[in-house]
């Protein structure tokens, strides 16, 4: 049987692990957005002339949702592009916007992102933006603040 402390060291580097792996999988679906981005993207309407989607979008959906599904099969997953995954009272959720400002992306204006969060029992628990053409990484994790590329940020106090 573990202790205590060996339960908390085991799910401390859990945890340490899934901020991580969240980091690398959300520059790897931004990378393959930007792929898509570069070379011009063709799109349709899914529910009227203001919501579009985009073969990236689909891409990079698929995507993220396999990369998570195989290192955390018992995660429940919301995505904007697909039906729910997973058990619904799973511990951790994972909600995907695999390319959050799609007008724009499909329109080939350079503002636009890939945004994925971690709840844990319903409550925000870590949090990731990238924008793959600005190569800016934004990422949170509850009670340790955020950063941009590894660096400290916070709101201003005026």
């Amino acid at each position: 049987m573990f202790s205590t402390l060996d339960t908390q060291v085991i799910y401390s580097k859990y945890r340490f692990v899934m901020q991580d792996f969240l980091k690398q999988i959300i520059k790897e679906g931004g990378d393959l957005s930007k792929e898509y981005f570069d070379r011009g993207v063709t799109f349709k309407e899914k529910t009227h002339i203001a919501d579009l989607l985009t073969e990236a979008d689909i891409a990079v959906n698929d995507f993220l949702l396999k990369k998570i599904q195989e290192t955390y099969p018992d995660h429940k997953i919301t995505s904007e592009e697909a039906d729910q995954i997973g058990p619904e009272d799973a511990e951790y959720e994972w909600v995907i916007d695999p390319i959050d400002g799609t007008r724009n992306f499909a329109k080939g204006i350079p503002s636009w992102c890939v945004i994925i969060a971690v709840m844990r029992h319903g409550e925000p628990y870590l949090g990731a933006v990238y924008s793959p053409v600005a190569n800016e990484l934004f990422f949170a994790k509850k009670d340790h603040g955020a950063s941009m590329n590894g660096m400290p940020i916070r709101v201003c106090e005026k």
